[in-house]
């Protein structure tokens, strides 16, 4: 394999199919949306393949083939991301309860890292313990303390 020289003409094309990938990516999310549950695995399989032609069938080095080069890649590769890690779910366990490098690493790998570190604010204040801890912020040369912090 050989890279050639990157010059301006080569940015412009990749970044216009970038963007146009996360379109694809993005529509392909939307209609997965709204999708009715049952017909999801056909759309996402109708996806990767309709993405895939899609990309494959755009000819030319202008902005606009480019584009559309990108919107099929984005369009087949985030339903077959979703397929691949419900797939791969299925065969990697993933201990939620434990917070280690190893657990993490795996949960990352099928796709729940994002998932396992968000949490509802609900949550964070059920986790919120109070304590009679002060922490003071003034300055030790200034007359009065600027603010304190009680928790």
């Amino acid at each position: 394999m050989k890279l050639k020289s990157i010059n301006a003409e080569n940015a412009q094309d990749t970044a216009v199919c970038v963007v146009g990938g996360g379109f694809g990516a993005m529509t392909s999310g939307a209609v997965n949306a709204v999708t009715p549950a049952n017909f999801r695995l056909v759309g996402k399989i109708l996806h990767v393949v309709g993405g895939v032609a899609l990309a494959a069938s755009a000819k030319g080095k202008d902005t606009a083939s480019q584009f559309v080069k990108g919107f099929g890649i984005g369009l087949a590769v985030k339903p077959a991301y979703d397929l691949g890690t419900e797939q791969l779910r299925k065969v990697i366990p993933v201990n939620a309860e434990k917070n280690d490098f190893v657990e993490n690493l795996k949960a990352g790998f099928v796709g729940l890292k994002g998932m396992r570190a968000k949490r509802l604010p609900t949550q964070l204040l059920a986790e919120f313990q109070p304590s009679n801890d002060t922490f003071d912020f003034s300055n030790e040369n200034a007359k009065e303390t600027k603010f304190k912090l009680n928790f």
